[in-house]
């Protein structure tokens, strides 16, 4: 029998404060990128943003590396909303440009509503 993949997901917080980098969780479901998660961080869930999942099998010496435990994302902390790749893109160079922390940046930029009903603004297209 085999066993469920699991994958090393790096998804950076959608917070006023800077959080230096991305931070890494674990989770059952491969996430795409631009997906809006609700992640734990100092014992509350936050929303962030998905950067990357990749599968455990080819991120073993990251893990390793780590020297801390990974938090997993539950089923019930993922929503269907997501930005789209471009969007994620543009983020990314706005934040080179100005040197800004991603997530900050990305607070900044798209309104709380948005974040807060992620699933009725962001919903992926049906068509």
């Amino acid at each position: 029998m085999k066993a469920p993949k699991t994958y090393l997901v790096e998804a950076t917080p959608l917070t006023k404060s800077p959080v230096q980098g991305t931070l890494s969780y674990f989770s059952g479901t491969k996430l795409a990128l631009g997906a809006i998660v609700n992640v734990p961080v100092r014992n509350t869930l936050i929303p962030a943003l998905v950067l990357s999942s990749k599968d455990v099998q080819h991120a073993k010496s990251d893990i390793r590396r780590a020297g801390f435990a990974l938090k997993k994302i539950r089923k019930s902390d993922m929503t269907a909303a997501a930005l789209g790749a471009a969007a994620v893109e543009a983020l990314r160079e706005t934040a080179r440009f100005y040197a800004a922390p991603f997530g900050v940046l990305a607070t900044a930029l798209l309104p709380k509503i948005m974040l807060k009903n992620a699933d009725t603004f962001l919903a992926p297209d049906t068509a």
